[in-house]
């Protein structure tokens, strides 16, 4: 008994010492810019952070689907003779760990944890327990298998290796999103209908990309999101019993990771888990009928939602039979506003219309809910057909807005 208690106490003592060595390790290797934005070193020269927004500092490289981005630091400081030598930092060492059980760490803090989830694209990883942004996943002192994001997220290694080795500043899409089953198969779950051109319908299996059997939907998918935009794909699936081909063309990624990814970015507007517009591209049928930021979304065609993936799954519901118009319902203040879309809706605000009501007055007036204004309302745009809107504009425009 004594002896069991003696090992508890050393492994308790190594434990707690290997803490703080690896807090004071992490310590070296953060640099706290002017600014006030604490980054991880990873040479000489360069150090890596996450924010949630786009920071007012000059950057040498942004990912702002994932939140990442590379500054210069500046480690030399005068010593008292004049002379100038390096402080005493060192690199973190970015590299993928095997192990399931990890730690989140900065000089501070030292959180145990598991991987509750993979990564799979730019749906995020689970860390175990609640983490606040910015600190290292690490399964050894010095050594960075992810970067936490908050809540429980975290970025995993691969995809922060792909950021700082990539020449590519966008993801690539196909206009589909995928899930698979407990035997590995890669079903298409959800469809884009504003992807030009879009092949797949939901329910397909994928058996061939390319003439190779995908190994698994993680690497799939991260196969597709490092594309070269313009690259011809082509995929055999299984559609109904039959074996069928199809060909995509690969084009930028307008959603996904902190953006959202409702399938309505390829419209011009981005929403945030509360609806609220977060940002609205200026050349966009929707900003040229006077949509702006912070305005709600509050329904579309009269449907309402619980959440953005409620959005993208009504409008790849929609992907076979569209509706003859979309009649989007936004908020703003006391004031509602529809802004309906049509097939000859190309983006210079011609077709279509917007229109703005005091929802006060209007119910004061005893004139009801303008939720269910009929058919014949000016509100109403049931004569026209509205099919694709596709800006093709470059991700990095959408976002400099």
């Amino acid at each position: 008994m004594v002896n069991k208690l003696l090992q508890l106490l050393f492994i308790l003592t190594v434990s707690l010492s290997s803490n703080e060595f690896c807090k004071k390790l992490f310590s070296q290797q953060l640099h706290v810019l002017p600014s006030g934005y604490p980054t991880w070193i990873l040479d000489d020269k360069l150090s890596i952070f996450f924010s949630p927004d786009r920071p007012e500092i000059d950057f040498n490289k942004s990912n702002p689907m994932l939140g990442l981005y590379l500054v210069e630091h500046n480690l030399t400081v005068k010593a008292k003779k004049g002379r100038t030598k390096k402080k005493e930092k060192r690199p973190i060492i970015v590299r993928p760990i095997k192990s399931k059980s990890r730690f989140a760490m900065d000089d501070e803090t030292y959180i145990k944890g598991t991987v509750k989830r993979e990564q799979v694209g730019l749906k995020f990883a689970l860390f175990s327990e609640p983490v606040v942004d910015n600190l290292v996943i690490t399964g050894g002192c010095c050594t960075i298998a992810g970067l936490t994001i908050g809540g429980e997220e975290f970025i995993e290694i691969d995809y922060i290796i792909d950021f700082l080795h990539s020449d590519q500043d966008y993801y690539s899409d196909i206009g589909a999103r995928f899930i698979d089953d407990k035997n590995g198969s890669i079903f298409v779950n959800r469809v884009n209908p504003f992807f030009k051109d879009n092949p797949f319908k939901v329910g397909d299996k994928i058996l061939e990309v390319d003439g190779h059997k995908p190994s698994n939907l993680k690497q799939f998918v991260k196969d597709i999101l490092t594309s070269p935009q313009d690259r011809k794909m082509r995929f055999l699936v299984e559609r109904n019993g039959q074996k069928i081909e199809l060909f995509v063309t690969t084009k930028v990624l307008l959603g996904g990771g902190l953006l959202s990814d409702t399938f309505l970015e390829n419209l011009g507007i981005w929403l945030d888990s509360e609806f609220y517009v977060s940002n609205i591209h200026k050349k966009s049928s929707f900003a040229k009928r006077g949509l702006q930021n912070s305005y709600k979304l509050l329904s579309i065609n009269n449907e309402t939602f619980d959440s953005l993936e409620d959005i993208q799954k009504y409008v790849s519901d929609n992907s076979e039979n569209m509706p003859n118009s979309f009649k989007f319902l936004f908020e703003h203040n006391s004031f509602q506003f529809f802004i309906n879309l049509d097939q000859k809706d190309k983006g210079d605000g011609k077709d279509g219309n917007s229109t703005k009501f005091d929802i006060n007055e209007l119910n004061k007036r005893g004139q009801g809910d303008p939720w269910n204004i009929g058919k014949n309302s000016k509100y109403d745009d049931i004569d026209k057909t509205y099919y694709d809107i596709y800006n093709k504009i470059p991700l990095g425009e959408y976002l400099s807005l």
